[in-house]
């Protein structure tokens, strides 16, 4: 099976379909991150992501950091991301 190439207007004529969706320049999380932190927040994470392994057996190779913001394994161009407007954080 065979598949034609995206098109370069292919995100945008996606987004205007999905009347849902928005393409933003995203914002800094930071305030977000030092409002929600602190040591009884930060130990219950700590002690789930424990429990997590534990119950799971999950060894350390298969343990990956990323964030919210996800990952890449080349460096990232794009200054835009596609999100759901309908939601408020």
């Amino acid at each position: 099976m065979s598949y034609d190439s995206l098109s370069d207007q292919w995100p945008s004529r996606f987004i205007n379909r999905h009347s849902e969706l928005e393409s933003i320049i995203p914002e800094s999380i930071e305030a977000v991150r030092i409002k929600e932190s602190s040591h009884e927040v930060l130990q219950k994470w700590f002690d789930d992501i424990h429990s997590i392994i534990q119950t799971h057996n999950i060894r350390a190779e298969n343990i990956y950091n990323m964030d919210e913001t996800g990952f890449s394994f080349e460096t990232i161009k794009a200054t835009r991301v596609v999100i759901d407007k309908t939601q408020r954080s």
